[in-house]
C-alpha cells in the first residue's frame, strides 16, 4: 500500500513535469542530457514563460534542458557534451548565468523540489505557544488582510497560481505566521511558509506546514515544497514531515527593471 500511493504520486509528477519541461516521461530515466525545443502545453505547472525560456531539471538520472527555438543552437554547444553532475555543478552554472545576464535575465536555483504522499506524511502533534488556523478558498481574502508574508501567500486572488488553502499562527490576537497552497497545477498544490522576526526556531512553522499539508491531502491533491540547498533548517522540515526529494530545478528569470 506504501508503495503504491507513493508510486501514483511519481507518476503524476512525471507526467505534471513532462508537460512543464516539453519531454517524453521517459526522458526522466536516460542517464545523458536531453534537450529539447519549449512549445506551449496545457497541464503542466503555471509557471510564467520567460523569453526567451531555459529550464533545467533532473529527476535523479541525467538532465533534461528546455529551451527556446532561438537559442537551441548555444544550449546544445555547451550543455550537450555535459552529464548532469557538470550542469549543476557552480563553475559551469556560473559560465551560463554570465550569459542569460547579458540579457537582462538571472538564474535561479538550484532549487530542491519535495514532494508528499498520505502514506509518507508523517504528521506531528503540534503543540507550538500559538493558535494555528485554517482557511480555505473562501476565505483568502480575509487572509490577505493579516499581513504581508510573500513567501507564503501570492496577495491576488485572480493569479494564475490560486492561493487554495492557508495556515495561520495567532499569538495573543497577533499573526506571527502563515503558510500557503498555490494550486500550481491541476493535481499539485506547492507550499509556502513565512514566520515572523523572533519567532524563529519555535516549532511555528513546522506547525504551519504540518496542518496544510494534511489539508492539502485530505483535498486529494499533492503537497510540494521548495527550499534552496543551503537552507538548512528548511530542508530538515519538508524532510521530518515525510516530504521526499523529488526533483531539482535551476530556470530564468526576467530581472526586474529599475
Amino acid at each position: 500500500m506504501i508503495a503504491d500511493e507513493r508510486a501514483t504520486v511519481r507518476r503524476i509528477l512525471r507526467s505534471t513535469l513532462a508537460l512543464h519541461m516539453c519531454c517524453d516521461e521517459t526522458d526522466f530515466d536516460r542517464s545523458d542530457t536531453v534537450i529539447v525545443p519549449f512549445r506551449e502545453s496545457k497541464g503542466g505547472l503555471r509557471f510564467p514563460v520567460t523569453r526567451p525560456l531555459l529550464r533545467i531539471t533532473s529527476l535523479g538520472c541525467g538532465a533534461i534542458v528546455c529551451c527556446s527555438e532561438d537559442k537551441m543552437e548555444w544550449v546544445h554547444s555547451r550543455f550537450a557534451p555535459k552529464n548532469r553532475d557538470e550542469i549543476f555543478s557552480i563553475g559551469f552554472l556560473a559560465d551560463v548565468s554570465s550569459f542569460i545576464e547579458s540579457r537582462h535575465q538571472f538564474l535561479a536555483g538550484p532549487v530542491i523540489k519535495y514532494a508528499c504522499s498520505i502514506d509518507t506524511f508523517r504528521p506531528i502533534v503540534a503543540n507550538p505557544p500559538v493558535e494555528i488556523c485554517l482557511y480555505h478558498r473562501d476565505r483568502m481574502a480575509e487572509v490577505y488582510e493579516l499581513g504581508g508574508f510573500r513567501y507564503a501567500l501570492s496577495y491576488n486572488l485572480d493569479h494564475d497560481r490560486p492561493d487554495m488553502l492557508a495556515t495561520v499562527a495567532f499569538k495573543n490576537d497577533e499573526v506571527v505566521g502563515i503558510a500557503g497552497a498555490s494550486a500550481d497545477s491541476d493535481n499539485m498544490w506547492q507550499i509556502g511558509v513565512g514566520v515572523a522576526d523572533g519567532y524563529h526556531r519555535c516549532g511555528i512553522g513546522k506547525a504551519l506546514v504540518n496542518a496544510l499539508a494534511k489539508a492539502v491531502i485530505e483535498a486529494g491533491k499533492i503537497p510540494y515544497y521548495s527550499t534552496f540547498p543551503a537552507n538548512i533548517a528548511s530542508n530538515a522540515l519538508a524532510q521530518s514531515l515525510g516530504f521526499w526529494h523529488a526533483w531539482t530545478e535551476i530556470y530564468v528569470r526576467d530581472k526586474k527593471q529599475p
